[in-house]
């Protein structure tokens, strides 16, 4: 019985994540072409807020199986999510890539002007 509950929460946090994951690279092929600068950023936005959402989640499921079992596995889950969620953070750099901008919307990102 222990065993299970172990092995269903760990499946529930890497099912959060992977979730999280495909939901958010599937917003990032949809075609966004006719949407202005804004538009993207704020769908962007939305978006990254959904995929750290379900990280903190997995996360916290990690901490309560640790809490719960004090079993090692959920070190490693939490260690692994908390990884994942350094490493997937937007940046500049990042957003640019993701959301595919021209050149000008690139440059009034860089430079910081003010968004149309």
């Amino acid at each position: 019985m222990y065993s299970l509950v172990v092995i269903s929460l760990l499946l529930a946090s890497a099912a959060i994540i992977f979730q999280a994951n495909r939901s958010f690279n599937s917003f990032l092929n949809a075609n966004k072409e006719m949407l202005r600068l804004r538009e993207k950023l704020d769908s962007y936005k939305r978006e990254s807020v959904k995929k750290f959402i379900a990280f903190f989640l997995a996360s916290m499921i990690c901490v309560c199986g640790l809490y719960i079992s004090a079993n090692a596995f959920f070190i490693v889950g939490y260690i692994v999510s908390i990884i994942l969620l350094s490493i997937k953070r937007p940046t500049l750099n990042t957003i640019i890539e993701n959301l595919k901008l021209t050149t000008d919307e690139q440059n009034i990102l860089i430079e910081k002007k003010e968004i149309p």
